[in-house]
C-alpha cells in the first residue's frame, strides 16, 4: 500500500475503514441491540472484549504511553495513570476512548502484521512512537484514521448542531476565525467523548474545515470551501 498521505491511498482507507466499522457494528448490534442508538465512545470497550475478544483492562504505563495492545494475550491495557502526565482541563474519558479506539484500529486492520512482526503496539500522544520497522509510522497513521471514524459516524455528526454550523459555512465558503472554529471542535468533543484532536481529525477529513501549523505548536483551523462543480 502507498503512502497514507497521497490522496487516493487516504480515500482508500478511509473507505476500508468505514467498512469495517459498520461490519463491527453490525455483529455487536446483533449481540447487544441496546447499542445500536448510541454513541460508539458508550459501547467501544463492549466492541473490543465482545466482537474483537481482546480484555480491556487499566495499567500503569510508561510515562507519556496512552494504551497498549498485547496481541499474545489479547489484552488491550490503557493507562490508568494518566492524570499524572496530562494537563488538567483535558478530559481522561476522551483520551482513554480516543486510545482504544486507536488500539481497536491496530486490532482490525493489522492483526496479521503485528502477530508476525512483534505482540505488542504502543500507544504515544502525537505520534511518539518507536519505529521498528518501515511500515511502523504508517500503521499507527492508519490506527488513528480507525478511531476517527469509528467514535464519530457521520449519522451521529450530521445530528449536532455545532457540527450543522461548522458545515453550513463550509458550504457558504465563509471565512471564521480559528478559535471560533476551535470552541465548536471542543464542543463536539465533549458530545462525543474523544480528544479534540480526534474531532478535529474527523473534520478534516469530511472535508468541512483544514488546519495549518503554527510556528509556536498547535494548529490554526479554517473553513475548507467546498471544491467547484
Amino acid at each position: 500500500m502507498t503512502e497514507l498521505s497521497d490522496a487516493l491511498s487516504r480515500k482508500e482507507m478511509l473507505a476500508r475503514c468505514a467498512r469495517d466499522r459498520d461490519d463491527l457494528f453490525a455483529e455487536l448490534y446483533a449481540l447487544r441491540p441496546q447499542f445500536a442508538e448510541q454513541r460508539p465512545s458508550k459501547f467501544l470497550k463492549a466492541a473490543i472484549r465482545t466482537v474483537c475478544g481482546f480484555r480491556v483492562a487499566p495499567r500503569v504505563l510508561f510515562p507519556g504511553q496512552l494504551a497498549l495492545c498485547d496481541f499474545q494475550s489479547k489484552i488491550v491495557y490503557y493507562n490508568s495513570n494518566l492524570e499524572s502526565f496530562v494537563n488538567q482541563k483535558t478530559s481522561l474519558a476522551g483520551l482513554v476512548n480516543s486510545s482504544l479506539a486507536h488500539e481497536l484500529g491496530h486490532i482490525r486492520l493489522h492483526t496479521d502484521e503485528m502477530k508476525s512482526r512483534h505482540t505488542e503496539s504502543y500507544h504515544f500522544p502525537d505520534g511518539q512512537v518507536t519505529h521498528v520497522d518501515n511500515r511502523d509510522f504508517q500503521r499507527e497513521q492508519e490506527a488513528d484514521l480507525y478511531a476517527a471514524v469509528f467514535l464519530v459516524p457521520g449519522r451521529f455528526l450530521v445530528q449536532e448542531k455545532s457540527a450543522q454550523q461548522i458545515y453550513k459555512w463550509h458550504k457558504e465558503r465563509k471565512w471564521v476565525k480559528s478559535p471560533q472554529l476551535w470552541k465548536l471542535v471542543y464542543s463536539l468533543a465533549r458530545d462525543f467523548e474523544v480528544t479534540p484532536s480526534l474531532m478535529r481529525r474527523c473534520l478534516m477529513e469530511v472535508g468541512w474545515i483544514a488546519c495549518d501549523p503554527m510556528p509556536n505548536g498547535g494548529y490554526r483551523l479554517r473553513i475548507r470551501y467546498p471544491e467547484p462543480d
